[in-house]
């Protein structure tokens, strides 16, 4: 079945939101390093203009995944295209949780999504303008609208695969309701250029834990959004692991609508390439009183390789007793690297404890002195200080076995 054939049959509010998403973009256009957020990387790298062909797959039952073992709770993305194999085994397993894929959402038009598609992320467009958050919206048809009622057991886990070199759009939709949690890790690996837009709904003390990996075995650019609209008192823990050498930019709008909401955003990215970029562009808002919020990046950078963290706190009037904090902390082992750094911080309310910070440099000469001289040579020295240096950001890791597996994908990375 092709798009067209899908299409036709998707209900009127899913139409609307498609064409709209089409029309805002034929009027915003692509964006430009004029752009003022695009100044210090091109947005030619993850250019995209196409969908890849939706039809009949052949999926394998063991996919060549860089991960043994499957979870309990998972769902694969082969070649951009949702396994439904693995989407009915998960809906089986997954009683505390109404799921289904994109087309199935759309198609049905008393659907819980018909009243949340797109406001997140056209809330986020107020900051600026988020074109290829607005080409997602026009082109996809592949994803997963997960209305979490009850807890899992166990977080939920997203892999995306496959051989093609094409450019693959995919949007989820995320609904958590009260004294709910849900946690969800995305794996990316395989030769598609992502583009992936994920819009999460928090009602009253909901929590959302999301991290992200984007594997050394990914060998096409990536953007990535994510999209949070929290009511009061929810929870949301964000956390990206970057290890590949290509083009990736996280855009993360995290939208604090309720009081005493609590954020936190951390991220790594390990460079080792000229052709390696790690974008992380990031706006926190705090709209109501007593908001708590955390942005902490750390980068290594070597061989040419660049990071770029473009970090946001707004604060509204009524946002008093706001509590925002922002660092950032680039490690450049040699000369040809960049770590390009724009914190920002617009307030308008005088009760607040806001931060920001930047810090880049080499290694300690002295820590790796003293590693030396006990014996340990300088390659494995160094590789312990960088584990080191990105260990803060690991441990903000919900998942023990997931964090263990992300340090053991570190080691296999810096040999």
């Amino acid at each position: 079945m092709n798009n067209l054939d899908n299409s036709r049959k998707r209900s009127k509010w899913a139409l609307n939101y498609q064409k709209q998403c089409q029309a805002d973009l034929k009027k915003v256009g692509m964006p430009s390093r004029n752009a003022e957020y695009w100044k210090f990387t091109s947005p030619n790298l993850w250019e995209t203009t196409d969908l890849i062909s939706v039809g009949e797959k052949n999926f394998l039952e063991n996919d060549p995944q860089y991960i043994e073992n499957r979870p309990e709770y998972y769902v694969e993305f082969v070649d951009g295209i949702i396994d439904p194999v693995t989407l009915q085994n998960l809906k089986k397993k997954l009683k505390e949780c109404e799921i289904s894929d994109f087309e199935e959402s759309v198609c049905d038009q008393f659907h819980w999504a018909n009243k949340l598609l797109g406001k997140a992320e056209t809330k986020a467009r107020k900051s600026y303008e988020r074109p290829f958050a607005l080409l997602n919206g026009g082109k996809s048809s592949q994803g997963i609208f997960l209305n979490c009622k009850e807890s899992p057991r166990k977080p939920i886990h997203i892999f995306y695969s496959g051989e093609i070199e094409d450019k693959v759009n995919i949007r989820h939709l995320l609904k958590i309701n009260c004294d709910t949690e849900l946690h969800i890790i995305e794996h990316f690996s395989g030769n598609a250029k992502y583009n992936v837009v994920t819009e999460g709904f928090l009602d009253p003390n909901s929590t959302l834990n999301h991290n992200r990996l984007v594997s050394r075995f990914l060998k096409n650019s990536i953007i990535t959004h994510l999209f949070v609209n929290c009511m009061e008192s929810s929870v949301v823990k964000t956390i990206g692991i970057t290890l590949n050498n290509g083009a990736v930019r996280n855009e993360t709008f995290l939208n604090l609508e309720g009081s005493q909401c609590d954020v936190t955003l951390a991220g790594l990215g390990l460079g080792c390439s000229q052709s390696s970029i790690c974008d992380n562009t990031v706006f926190v808002a705090h709209l109501e009183n007593s908001c708590k919020s955390r942005q902490i990046i750390k980068n290594v950078l070597t061989q040419g390789a660049k990071a770029v963290f473009q970090g946001k706190i707004y604060v509204d009037p009524k946002a008093q007793k706001t509590d925002g904090y922002q660092m950032s902390n680039g490690l450049i082992l040699d000369e040809k690297s960049n770590f390009l750094v724009k914190p920002e911080l617009e307030i308008y309310a005088d009760d607040v404890i806001c931060s920001h910070g930047s810090t880049s440099g080499s290694l300690n000469t002295e820590h790796l002195f003293y590693l030396k001289s006990r014996g340990i040579s300088t390659n494995e020295a160094r590789k312990i200080l960088v584990e080191a240096f990105l260990e803060e950001v690991i441990e903000e890791i919900s998942d023990l076995e997931f964090a263990k597996f992300v340090r053991k994908e570190i080691q296999d990375t810096l040999i």
